[in-house]
């Protein structure tokens, strides 16, 4: 597995410890993980979706999968408390890396998760600070689907993680 991120997001994984048991991950996430990933019409798809709606007619696939397999991540604790962002991380991981394992038998193609949070430490829209992040699943077809060589084109946390 190949791991991209940000000054960010650096900063923030740093401050995670050892693997994180998936028991330990909100009971949605659980279930989520442990359902895993299938292909369908050549997509990569996350068997439990959170998202609801069909992705737009006009969508390529690498489109299509990012708006089809976002797992939204959202903490307890108050935005004011900077512990929301290493507890979201270390949930984006452990979700990332189960469903990554299964990714590539069913598809043939490296497959990316890549975490986002909401904000970075010390640079918090105080209208705006929301203590949530998100996870994206997609396959890499082509160098324009490889966001992990553009992480640090991001004001927000990124990690990119990789698996072929």
């Amino acid at each position: 597995m190949r791991w991209a991120m940000n000054d960010s997001m650096a900063s923030i994984f740093r401050g995670i410890g050892p693997a994180f048991p998936l028991e330990m991950l909100p009971p949605e996430l659980v279930s989520l993980a442990k359902a895993g990933v299938l292909r369908s019409e050549g997509r990569v798809h996350l068997a439990m979706s959170q998202v609801k709606t069909a992705p737009p007619e006009d969508f390529d696939d690498y489109s299509a999968e990012c708006w089809s397999n976002e797992v939204h991540l959202e903490s307890q604790l108050p935005p004011s408390n900077p512990a929301w962002r290493s507890e979201l991380v270390a949930w984006g991981v452990t979700v990332a890396e189960r469903l990554l394992r299964m990714a590539p038998d069913i598809t043939g193609l490296p497959v990316q998760a890549t975490l986002s949070l909401a904000s970075a430490p010390g640079k918090e829209d105080p209208e705006a600070d929301h203590a949530s992040g998100a996870l994206h699943l997609y396959c890499v077809r082509t160098s324009a689907d490889d966001s992990s060589s553009s992480v640090d084109q991001f004001g927000q946390p990124v990690l990119v993680l990789t698996v072929e």
